[in-house]
């Protein structure tokens, strides 16, 4: 597998934003969080195909999932949505969504750009690269013409460079892929409400899809260049936070100390995986799901007791993780303290929170947003460990007005000085713990098995019930898994609460995390005062 240099070049500070190279495509220098996650995406991945890191499956390929019905005339006076046969969904629906897909390329050009892991920078080729657009849609938009259920077949497929779409008539679904690297699963969400929202938006019949341009153009600029005007900067561009300063570094290190002392923490056991490479490394198995969905009684009573004790449910959630974790943990003699990420949609802290208010330059469905918190959280009770939580989360979002009260409307104008360096120090935090990981092989250590949480929150925020004569009928969000982490995702939907938990079958028995999950449970209904025998 290839090593990551992590050394800044002086030479290179002009090279963070998109420009034009003398090969006709343009880059940029990918970001110190966006290197993170790339090398987190490699874990695991080295030994996933005969000890090959090429061509195969790799750590945390995102994955969303949509089932699709269509408003059919019944009577004069009557509709009724329904499952579209095969033939009407490829009928209808397929010209559509590619048009709508090419139309989004367009709109939001970075979806079509990749990351070469060799030299760490981002590459894109505009679409007057003579046959460029057709290849990138062959490559990115597939149509199934045989019956598998998406979920089914997000499991079985090559990880993809960039965001893919695969097209399910058979089972009118839509799945859609991408590496952590370039998008977060936020961003897949809002990538698919603006894809059906293009599906379904008038326009003049005789207007092509891909013919509204976002950006001006009164300087006459090229059309490859106006097209790169729409490349999404990097994410600390869009935040404003400025060079790094010896306040920051200092804080920085110091918080990396504090969570390097801690490390690794708890863990959970883990079977000895079999088999292995000949180099010794694990050869990752299976990634399995396990889905809990909370009916809309129980959702709306952990909400209202989460808001009684001054809690979001993402912290009570995430407590009852690192209390479950405590039970189960490896070592009984290890200190009861929590390593895990904590991880936050940089869009909902520094910008605009929801797609509904229109706001183009925050909607970045093809960008990294992600930001994350090392945190070093010691368990005891629920009250006690739901307190931490919240205190760690709030390190991030507390800061949501600024210096003059408003919200977050006037953020390009009145970010508060405190956000910049806050956003920074997470910079520097990653900057410095990189040449510790970077040498890190395929193989997936103890100190990994961690029970990590990501909550997308209330789905319905971005991604719609309804687009038209189209219906979202069922709504998921996968996560490939190749090491000892436990990945747990929360969200609403449809006014249910669901816990999805990935893992890999290497390093877990479907037993195992069965009863991690029903931990988890017991300690979030207990901590709420909801029992531990409500229905579910």
């Amino acid at each position: 597998m290839e090593t990551c240099t992590w050394q800044d070049n002086p030479k290179d500070k002009d090279m963070d934003q998109w420009h034009p190279t003398a090969a006709g495509h343009y880059e940029r220098k990918a970001s110190l969080t966006e290197r993170w996650m790339a090398h987190n995406c490699s874990l695991g991945q080295q030994a996933s195909r005969n000890g090959s890191s090429r061509g195969g499956r790799h750590h945390w390929t995102l994955s969303l999932v949509l089932k699709l019905g269509m408003t059919i005339q019944e009577t004069q006076n009557q509709n009724q949505t329904q499952c579209p046969s095969p033939g009407l969904f490829e009928e209808q629906l397929v010209p559509q969504l590619r048009r709508a897909w090419q139309d989004l390329r367009r709109q939001h050009p970075s979806m079509a750009s990749t990351l070469n892991t060799t030299r760490y920078v981002w590459e894109y080729h505009p679409t007057t690269d003579k046959g460029e657009e057709e290849k990138w849609l062959r490559m990115t938009f597939v149509v199934v013409p045989f019956q598998i259920e998406a979920a089914t077949l997000a499991t079985q497929l090559v990880a993809p460079p960039r965001p893919t779409l695969h097209v399910l008539p058979r089972s009118q679904e839509l799945l859609l892929q991408s590496p952590h690297s370039s998008v977060d699963g936020a961003g897949l969400i809002i990538m698919a409400h603006l894809l059906l929202s293009t599906v379904t938006s008038p326009r003049d019949p005789g207007a092509p899809f891909g013919s509204y341009p976002s950006v001006d153009n009164s300087l006459n600029l090229k059309e490859s260049e106006s097209e790169c005007c729409n490349l999404a900067p990097p994410f600390r561009t869009m935040v404003q936070a400025g060079p790094f300063t010896d306040m920051q570094s200092q804080a920085a290190n110091a918080e990396l100390k504090r969570y390097l002392d801690a490390f690794p923490g708890m863990t959970l056991p883990t079977k000895i995986p079999k088999p292995k490479t000949r180099d010794g490394t694990v050869r990752p198995g299976k990634t399995k799901r396990k889905c809990h969905v909370f009916d809309e009684c129980e959702t709306s009573a952990i909400a209202d007791a989460c808001r009684r004790k001054g809690l979001t449910v993402t912290h009570a959630v995430h407590a009852s993780i690192a209390c479950a974790m405590a039970r189960l943990k490896s070592n009984p003699a290890a200190p009861n303290v929590y390593t895990g990420a904590l991880s936050f949609d940089g869009r909902r802290i520094y910008g605009t929170a929801t797609a509904e208010e229109d706001d183009r330059d925050w909607q970045l469905p093809a960008s990294l947003c992600t930001t994350a918190w090392l945190p070093s959280i010691h368990v005891s009770d629920f009250d006690c460990t739901a307190d931490q939580f919240k205190r760690a989360y709030a390190w991030h979002t507390n800061n949501n007005t600024n210096t003059n009260g408003n919200s977050t409307d006037n953020f390009h104008t009145h970010t508060r000085p405190e956000k910049r360096d806050q956003y920074n120090i997470v910079e520097l935090m990653i900057k410095n713990i990189l040449p510790q990981v970077s040498s890190t092989t395929g193989a997936t250590s103890v100190s990994m098995a961690s029970a990590n949480l990501s909550s997308l929150g209330v789905v319905e925020r971005t991604l719609q019930r309804k687009y038209g004569h189209l219906e979202v009928l069922e709504y998921a969000q996968l996560c490939e898994v190749l090491t000892a982490s436990v990945c747990m995702y929360l969200h609403t939907w449809r006014d249910q609460m669901v816990l999805s938990t990935m893992y890999n079958e290497a390093y877990y028995d479907a037993e195992f995390v069965d009863l991690l999950v029903e931990t988890v449970l017991d300690i979030l209904r207990q901590g709420l005062g909801l029992g531990v025998n409500a229905d579910a």
